[in-house]
């Protein structure tokens, strides 16, 4: 799963019908792109990531699978009927061992508009998920730069096929992994409905390196980079490169401690990585594309990144709320906390911030223009 030599690796959970919003998800994933040496998209979105792949198929039974289910979702008038017919048809003809010229030309015409409905469902499907900015980000899935740790949507704690199980990501079962992966959270962690009863302090309060403890603090501001397109994202990535090696530096070496000598990773990111954050400001303010994408939005449009650690069992709870972990991970989730595994262990995480209490439901594709023009303030003790 990892590479040999230490890199900073962030990572974007997210699970099939969750409360997180894809478009925002999305953000997250282009914003590790950029910030990171190696974003994973990690859950079940590797379906939009990789839709044109993984949607092709010859199989009639699989076509109508599709079909139904774009029917189910899309049309309140589809008449299920139609599927059982359709699906009747094709049971029929394989039955029939020799074909007259009447039934081999009737299952022709079928299969020609079988294929046709396909098509068009599939294209809708794919326009769907692109209104999300998810399909787009495919070319950068390099396996180097960008990876993807797939669950299985049906079956969350099936292993089968490449697959992880939800609950073995959630307990940061990764014996190839030299360091712990950076979360990048989405803006619903700071909605009152969850954020309300945590205390968010700097990360040099002097009860920041509690382990039972949350702090944040601002490092970056980015435009809205789900306008940019694969290749405007790989130049701006290599263009920040130079002005990003100190800062992948020193987060590698917060990691180590994280996961070597906890009581210390606070101190250290007040006193060093901060400085690092902040000597990556001028090349992001100077960058070219990055400031096209915010003139096009009149500069309305901005995510404030934040960066510290939070409880484990905070995060699990977090992806809980907004039901991106199904029940049957969550009870071996319950069953590990109430063994008390890993009850003192914190979690590196960057967390994205903008006002989304005006964004349509999460289960909704959200256009470009439908973004909050305005950040939300944070209080952080």
């Amino acid at each position: 799963m990892r590479a040999e030599t230490l890199t900073m690796e962030t990572i974007v959970f997210n699970f099939n019908n969750s409360g997180l919003h894809l478009h925002l998800e999305s953000f997250a994933l282009r914003i590790g792109y950029l910030l990171s040496e190696k974003v994973i998209s990690a859950g079940t979105s590797y379906i939009s990531i990789e839709y044109e792949k993984l949607s092709k198929t010859n199989k009639p039974e699989e076509m109508l699978d599709r079909i139904n289910d774009y029917h189910k979702a899309y049309s309140p008038d589809y008449d299920p009927k139609t599927d059982e017919q359709q699906r009747q048809v094709l049971k029929m003809h394989r039955k029939v061992k020799h074909h007259n010229q009447q039934t081999i030309v009737g299952y022709k015409l079928f299969e020609k508009a079988l294929i046709k409905e396909f098509n068009r469902v599939n294209n809708e499907w794919l326009e769907l998920h692109k209104r999300w900015g998810l399909p787009q980000l495919s070319p950068l899935v390099d396996g180097e730069n960008m990876d993807i740790i797939a669950c299985n949507m049906k079956s969350p704690e099936s292993t089968l096929h490449n697959f992880m199980a939800v609950s073995h990501f959630m307990l940061l079962e990764d014996p190839e992994g030299d360091l712990p992966f950076v979360f990048i959270l989405t803006p619903e962690f700071f909605l009152p409905e969850w954020i309300g009863n945590w205390k968010i302090m700097k990360a040099d309060h002097a009860w920041a390196a509690k382990p039972e403890n949350l702090y944040l603090q601002e490092c970056f501001s980015l435009p809205n980079i789900n306008l940019m397109e694969a290749t405007e994202l790989k130049t701006v990535r290599n263009e920040l490169a130079p002005a990003l090696a100190e800062f992948h530096a020193k987060t590698n070496e917060w990691l180590a401690l994280i996961k070597d000598k906890p009581a210390e990773s606070s101190r250290y990111f007040s006193k060093q990585l901060m400085n690092a954050a902040a000597s990556v400001l001028p090349s992001l303010g100077d960058n070219v594309l990055l400031q096209q994408c915010s003139s096009l939005l009149k500069d309305k449009v901005m995510l404030d990144i934040y960066m510290g650690e939070a409880p484990l069992y905070a995060l699990w709870d977090y992806f809980r709320h907004f039901k991106a972990i199904p029940d049957e991970s969550w009870k071996k989730l319950e069953e590990a906390r109430a063994a008390g595994l890993l009850a003192k262990k914190r979690v590196p995480i960057m967390v994205l911030n903008q006002n989304i209490s005006s964004m349509p439901p999460a289960k909704e594709a959200a256009k470009d223009d439908e973004l909050l023009p305005a950040k939300k303030s944070l209080s952080i003790d």
